[in-house]
């Protein structure tokens, strides 16, 4: 036999484990290939289906038949791609900032505030400006653009010229709010819940709607007649609470008897664990707290919204920057959150005091730290309530539906 020459089951025995390996080979080029797509597949576009909806999000198609959308509140939509027109992929975040602009109503103030606040997660400030900007030209006078300007720093004056020595130019002072010398009145929590309510409503807040509202709302074109028949009171009140069209006066008649989704949170989960720290007679709870006065019944929800209240106005310069303690924007920024962690551990430490001890001694990983960094970042309305109407460091204004002082008492 040549030595070329290969016997049958020679041939056979040499060629078995070349097959296999080119099976195993494909196998795996098969499987790395998959895994590639499954983890590098997933990007920013938008989906247009066959019957003319958009859906926005991070854009799957590697499967076979089917494209999965996440969207921005991490629900997952799946389309069969049967179904799907066509699939658009964004370079950029200038790209798909400009794309969401374009899909903006012409007068939409509240879409161009969402979408300054996505270009903030984006790290984008230009862009947030921008959209701000564009509000502000709707609306001059809306305080929750106001608000969103400020927390962006776009009303801060221009720096000193170089040739100015920065020394003779002192950073001026954070608001004086001075200590709060009473909690808030029956009239304050509702304005409290009214504006920390989120404007598409709160199911779980009890709501109180006298009978004669449901006229004035009919007579008002807040609900046409046939909804009349058959719209339930909490209904109502939530339509009113929630219609632009609404007078100021017919949105006075409803009470909101409970707190909405974003205060029940604070109370349960920032506030209760807060004060058994901080609202203690040697801080924040006596002479020692200077500003920052808080009060330490976490049953009490007067006293519970009053720390609220004192927590949104509050404003401190640090290292010649303007802090807020709750920046909902960009919450890690905010004092509370800094305030809270051991000083070795944060950027704008606790002012250095006698038997301080921090809320969230374990750092960032706390409970604590984790539960207000939730509540201030994904549960509080996004743009900030101004509560400049709330004076707690002046005498507790009368009832609003109190007589004037000298008028003639109701005859009974």
């Amino acid at each position: 036999m040549n030595p070329g020459q290969m016997t049958p089951m020679q041939t056979k025995r040499g060629q078995l484990p070349f097959r296999r390996l080119a099976i195993v080979a494909v196998a795996a080029v098969s499987l790395l290939g998959g895994l590639a797509l499954s983890l590098g597949a997933a990007k920013a576009g938008y989906v247009t289906a066959k019957s003319g909806q958009e859906i926005l999000g991070d854009i799957d198609d590697s499967a076979a038949d089917t494209v999965t959308i996440t969207t921005a509140d991490g629900k997952k939509i799946q389309l069969f791609k049967a179904n799907v027109a066509s699939i658009k992929y964004f370079d950029s975040v200038q790209e798909e900032f400009d794309w969401r602009m374009k899909k903006l109503g012409t007068q939409d103030v509240p879409g161009r505030l969402a979408l300054a606040r996505w270009a903030v997660t984006k790290n984008e400030k230009g862009l947030a400006e921008k959209a701000v900007t564009s509000a502000r030209q709707i609306d001059p006078k809306s305080a929750d653009v106001a608000a969103m300007e400020k927390q962006l720093g776009m009303n801060k004056p221009p720096p000193p010229p170089a040739t100015v020595p920065a020394a003779t130019k002192p950073v001026a002072a954070g608001p004086k709010i001075g200590p709060a010398i009473r909690t808030l009145t029956a009239d304050e929590i509702q304005l409290v819940r009214m504006r920390e309510m989120h404007p598409q409503g709160d199911k779980t807040v009890k709501l109180q709607v006298p009978p004669p509202t449901k006229v004035a709302a009919r007579n008002a074109g807040v609900i046409t007649a046939e909804e009349f028949k058959t719209i339930t009171m909490p209904e109502l009140g939530l339509r009113i609470l929630n219609s632009p069209d609404a007078p100021p006066a017919l949105k006075a008649q409803i009470k909101l008897m409970s707190d909405p989704v974003p205060l029940t949170e604070f109370r349960q989960k920032v506030n209760k664990p807060l004060v058994a720290s901080c609202a203690t007679a040697a801080c924040h709870g006596g002479n020692l707290g200077g500003n920052m006065l808080l009060y330490p019944d976490p049953t009490k929800e007067e006293q519970a919204l009053t720390n609220f209240v004192v927590f949104q106005k509050f404003e401190k310069t640090v290292d010649g920057t303007q802090r807020s303690m709750l920046d909902r924007t960009m919450p890690e920024a905010s004092l509370l959150l800094a305030y809270m962690l051991p000083p070795e551990l944060s950027r704008a430490p606790h002012p250095t005091v006698a038997g301080f001890k921090p809320a969230a001694p374990r750092g960032k990983t706390d409970p604590i730290y984790l539960a207000t960094l939730h509540w201030m970042g994904q549960t509080l309305i996004p743009v900030a309530a101004q509560y400049t109407d709330i004076d707690l460091t002046a005498p507790a204004p009368p009832p609003a539906n109190a007589p004037a002082p000298g008028s003639p008492l109701p005859a009974k």
